[in-house]
């Protein structure tokens, strides 16, 4: 085997991998083009990921309280900075729109 294709075989393994793995909707997907819906479950997703205990009925039911243990504040800070950036942009989507 060439040296080439030994040097390039770490780079397919890992992208073949990676086209694998499940794309959350927000990073798959441009802000613009998702539904309000969408949006909301995206970004209450992140925040149930995270153990956020929901006070709405539309978030006790799609997402549960079972084992929660965390207010907003305490949530935002455990996820990590590309989710906050991402829910960030969520909220101002949700805005832009009227969601």
């Amino acid at each position: 085997m060439s040296k080439f294709l030994l040097r390039g075989l770490p780079f397919v393994v890992a992208m073949t991998l990676a086209s694998s793995l499940p794309i959350s909707t927000a990073t798959a997907q441009n802000y613009r083009a998702m539904s309000c819906n969408d949006l909301w479950l995206d970004r209450n997703g992140r925040y149930a990921d995270v153990g956020y205990c929901f006070k709405g009925e539309r978030g006790k039911a799609e997402f549960g309280n079972a084992g929660c243990h965390r207010n907003e504040s305490e949530a935002r800070r455990a996820m990590g900075s590309s989710n906050r950036r991402d829910v960030d942009r969520i909220k101002a989507e949700e805005r832009r729109r009227g969601c």
